[in-house]
């Protein structure tokens, strides 16, 4: 975990890494930045090198999401920000379906209500940087 001194404006920057259970090779790397711009979450997977690569943004099922140009626009009671995926092939968005399973909410064990999620992927992994930029657009509290 990485602050400025001061800690000011609340910036912050946080990196980790792991080797995933399904493929002992892989490196998956991940850096969440903090700004006054806003919220980044970039990821890099090291290995396989030309492997399909999908990631999910989960949003609360409060939240209705519609794509503005290369951006998605997610509006609640007292929130609106904008999510701008980089470094992908394509990005759609996902609500409750079964196949595969993507877009759910679960409040509790054996609940779940559909909620909106926004589903990225890459055709072919090259190692380079992909992931998703947060903007609060409007907020009232």
């Amino acid at each position: 975990l990485h602050a400025p001194a001061g800690g000011e404006g609340g910036e912050f920057r946080f990196e980790g890494a792991y080797r995933p259970y399904h493929d002992r090779t892989a490196v998956h790397r991940r850096v969440v930045e903090r700004s006054a711009g806003g919220w980044t979450v970039t990821d890099r997977v090291e290995r396989p090198l030309g492997a399909q690569l999908r990631a999910w943004l989960h949003l609360h099922p409060s939240f209705a999401v519609e794509r503005e140009g290369g951006a998605f626009v997610a509006r609640s009671p007292g929130l609106c920000v904008a999510v701008e995926p980089f470094g992908v092939d394509g990005a759609r968005l996902r609500m409750g379906e079964r196949d595969p399973v993507q877009g759910w909410h679960c409040p509790r064990f054996g609940g779940a209500v559909p909620a909106p999620t926004i589903e990225t992927e890459i055709e072919k992994n090259h190692g380079a940087g992909f992931g998703f930029r947060i903007r609060v657009l409007s907020q009232n509290e």
